[in-house]
């Protein structure tokens, strides 16, 4: 189909593709229509993305001079520590590393504790291009006159049931069991992954806007944006681990592709201390781990 146009066709999509389940009301389909226009949107998702820069940046500087010399895990600290300050309220205090595809009731129960995802299975995906994703809607909450907390949104993300069988263009790797509100609000696929390569007609979970990670990652590594943080901290974060390309210029098409940075991941975390591995179907796609209670002021491990 083509790109979403308004706020009124995503609305219209949305409640045609997928029901609520029992006990909610139609007011969330409402709000996830938002969102997914909001997303569709270049520059209200950039501006926002600019903003949430700006405020992780003061964050990230906070945590430094209050933990002097300390480098590891700053960053993700701060994207928690920020979303809590905005009302974010998670269900469990783990941190979640994926590196391959864990079962979809695994995902679905770490969604609905509201966890944030470091994904380091695909490199133009980003490890962090979800949480973007949903901070700024988050920010935004007001402007998009969203009904219900955004946490709480993405939490019930999968309490949203698709409406019988509908015909829905899915990359070749994909069931059509795996087609969820979920994957077409905010997890789509470039529509270069795409039969042809074109955009297909009818349903699809192919877009290139802000609804599919890939797009928001060419926009942080691509565009010149002067004193951005989450991109300067992301082309810096690349280039040190050396996940362009080097011998050409650094830019979004040549990230590594492959497993490169998942085979990394498994190396670095699977016999580390505190890391617990879960496994899928052939070796371990994620690991979790306790946040360290005296760093960052992370709850404490019951």
């Amino acid at each position: 189909m083509p790109e979403l146009s308004s706020y009124a066709d995503a609305q219209t999509t949305i409640k045609r593709l997928f029901k609520v389940k029992s006990g909610l009301d139609e007011s969330y389909l409402d709000d996830y229509a938002q969102i997914a226009w909001f997303l569709t949107q270049k520059g209200p998702f950039e501006t926002a993305l600019t903003a949430l820069s700006a405020v992780l940046w003061d964050k990230y500087r906070e945590c430094q001079d209050k933990f002097p010399g300390r480098q590891k895990n700053i960053f993700t600290t701060v994207l928690r520590e920020y979303a809590a300050s905005q009302g974010w309220q998670f269900g469990s205090n783990i941190d979640v590393l994926l590196v391959g595809a864990v079962s979809p009731d695994q995902y679905k129960t770490w969604v609905t504790e509201g966890l944030f995802f470091k994904d380091d299975m695909d490199l133009k995906h980003g490890e962090h291009s979800h949480t973007f994703q949903w901070l700024a809607v988050t920010m935004q909450r007001n402007t998009l006159g969203l009904q219900h907390a955004p946490h709480d949104l993405y939490k019930k993300t999968f309490d949203m049931m698709v409406k019988g069988s509908p015909s829905i263009a899915l990359p070749s790797f994909k069931k059509a069991e795996d087609f969820s509100l979920w994957g077409f609000v905010a997890d789509c696929f470039p529509t270069s992954m795409a039969p042809g390569q074109a955009m297909p007609q009818g349903d699809s979970l192919f877009s290139n806007t802000y609804r599919t990670p890939q797009i928001i990652m060419q926009h942080l590594l691509d565009a010149n944006l002067p004193e951005h943080f989450i991109a300067a901290y992301l082309r810096n974060r690349y280039k040190k681990r050396s996940w362009f390309d080097t011998t050409v210029n650094p830019k979004y098409d040549n990230v590594s592709g492959g497993a490169t940075v998942k085979n990394m991941a498994v190396q670095k975390h699977g016999n580390a201390p505190g890391w617990t591995a879960v496994q899928g179907t052939s070796g371990p796609a994620a690991f979790t781990r306790w946040p360290d209670p005296s760093f960052g002021g992370m709850p404490k491990r019951p």
